[in-house]
C-alpha cells in the first residue's frame, strides 16, 4: 500500500480544525443566540470581541428597535446602566398592566479603568427582551435573506474616544458584513401572537425595500415557517457533508498512522539470533 501524501494530510487536518470549531470567526459585536419567536419573551448577550483597534472599550449603546415594548437588561458589576424611553403610540397589555413607554436605547458604561474592556478579551451585556407583534420601522426592520429581521445598531466607544459605529444594515440577499455590521435578531418562528404585522401592509413578498413591505398573518404563517424550513434543510445537508468528510479524512489519518508504524520487511532475523532467544 502507498502511503498517503504529506499534503493530503495536511489538508484533512485542516478540515478536521474548522470542523471542530465555530464556522465564522468574526470580529463583529453580536446579539447571541440571533433568532427568536414574536410575542414572547427572549434572553440575549450582545457579545463584544474586541476594543477599537487596540484600545479598551469603555461604553456601549444599543438602539432597541421598535416593536419591542420591554427591555430588562442586567447590572453588570463596575459599569452603569441606563434605559431611554419613548411613549408608545398604543399601550402594550402586560402581566402588570398597560406598557405605555418602550426602550429606546440602552447604554453600559465602564465607572472606572479596571472596568474597562481590554482589546484581548470579549465581554458580554445580558438583556431580556419582550418582542412585540408589530413592527413597522424601515430604519431597524428588514426582511432579510427571507426572514423578518430586526437590527440593533450600536455604537462602541474606546479609550481617546475612539468611536465603532455598527450601523450596517444589508440589503435582502446581501452577506452580513464586511465592514462593521448592525447585530440582528431574526424572527424565525411564530409564537403569541394573532396577528404580526411588518411594516405596514400585507402580504408576503419575496424582497424587501421601502416600497415592498410585509404583513405575516394566520394564512401567510404557513408561507414564513416553509421558507425557514428550506433553509434549515439546507444547512442540515451541509452539516452533513462536514460530517461525511471529516469521517473520511479521520480514517486516511489513521491508515497513515498505521502506515508508519507497521514493521520493515527489509530486516530479518539471523539465525544465530534467533537461536538464542529462548
Amino acid at each position: 500500500m502507498a502511503p498517503v501524501p504529506r499534503s493530503t494530510l495536511l489538508s484533512c487536518l485542516a478540515l478536521l480544525a474548522l470542523g471542530s470549531g465555530p464556522w465564522k470567526v468574526l470580529g463583529h459585536v453580536t446579539l447571541n443566540p440571533s433568532r427568536g419567536a414574536e410575542g414572547g419573551f427572549f434572553g440575549v448577550h450582545v457579545r463584544v470581541p474586541h476594543g477599537c483597534y487596540g484600545k479598551e472599550t469603555t461604553k456601549l449603546e444599543i438602539q432597541v428597535p421598535k416593536g419591542i415594548p420591554m427591555v430588562t437588561p442586567e447590572h453588570k458589576p463596575h459599569w452603569t446602566t441606563k434605559v431611554d424611553k419613548y411613549d408608545l403610540d398604543e399601550p402594550v397589555p402586560s402581566m402588570h398592566g398597560n406598557i405605555t413607554q418602550g426602550p429606546e436605547t440602552i447604554t453600559f458604561e465602564a465607572q472606572d479603568e479596571e472596568a474597562h474592556l481590554h482589546p484581548e478579551y470579549l465581554l458580554d451585556f445580558a438583556m431580556n427582551l419582550r418582542l412585540g407583534c408589530n413592527f413597522n420601522d424601515p430604519e431597524t426592520t428588514t426582511l432579510w435573506n427571507g426572514v423578518p429581521t430586526l437590527w440593533f445598531k450600536t455604537t462602541q466607544t474606546c479609550t481617546d474616544n475612539e468611536v465603532h459605529q455598527w450601523y450596517e444594515i444589508p440589503q435582502d440577499g446581501e452577506a452580513w458584513g464586511p465592514g462593521q455590521p448592525a447585530p440582528y435578531l431574526q424572527i424565525s418562528a411564530l409564537g403569541d401572537c394573532d396577528d404580526m404585522e411588518i411594516l405596514g401592509q400585507t402580504g408576503l413578498v419575496e424582497e424587501f425595500n421601502e416600497h415592498n413591505l410585509i404583513h405575516v398573518s394566520d394564512n401567510l404563517g404557513s408561507q414564513l415557517k416553509s421558507l425557514l424550513d428550506d433553509h434549515d434543510q439546507t444547512r442540515s445537508i451541509a452539516i452533513a457533508a462536514i460530517v461525511l468528510a471529516c469521517l473520511s479524512c479521520t480514517g486516511l489519518l489513521v491508515i497513515g498512522f498505521l502506515y508508519t508504524r507497521r514493521p520493515s520487511n527489509q530486516f530479518v532475523w539471523s539465525d544465530d539470533v534467533k537461536a538464542s532467544i529462548p
